[in-house]
């Protein structure tokens, strides 16, 4: 059983995405409308990634096949590399988030990045991303400042 503020976790059903929850008399109150699992990771094991990222440099260059592919596409500002002769160029009628899903998934060791100025739809086009690749059996970590695009993605999907 799991301690949380809102009592213990009792029971799960992933496939009907329900959850028991065994609440104290003194918690009783509104439900929260969606939970999620995360792992803290230090800085100390962010540090010691960054380490491992340069070695890896030093030792085998920037550019080229192997690990941290990835990392070093986004520090070279390459553009992602996508399966399934995949393309950046939005389709007739795609919206930008529309294209964001779709490349989500069509990922090859790559990444994509999103920018913009506050409310311009980072988050929101963020969540629907992870739903996408959720719902295509992909495992996602997810790395924010706040929990608003694990929020966003439950409550749409």
């Amino acid at each position: 059983m799991d301690e949380n503020k809102f009592g213990d976790v009792v029971a799960a059903d992933q496939l009907a995405r329900t959850i028991d929850v065994k609440k104290l008399i003194k918690l009783d109150g509104p439900h929260p409308a969606s939970v999620f699992a995360y792992s803290h990771f230090g800085t100390e094991e962010q540090a010691n990634s960054i380490l491992r990222l340069a070695d890896w440099i030093v030792a085998n260059g920037i550019d080229g096949p192997g690990d941290f592919r990835a990392a070093r596409d986004l520090l070279l500002r390459k553009p992602p590399r996508l399966t399934g002769g995949q393309s950046l160029a939005s389709g007739v009628n795609e919206t930008a988030v529309d294209a964001a899903r779709r490349l989500g998934v069509a990922l090859d060791h790559s990444v994509l990045p999103i920018q913009g100025p506050p409310g311009a739809g980072k988050t929101f086009t963020g969540a629907r991303m992870i739903c996408e690749l959720v719902n295509s059996g992909k495992k996602v970590g997810i790395t924010a400042v706040g929990h608003k695009v694990i929020r966003s993605c439950w409550m749409t999907s």
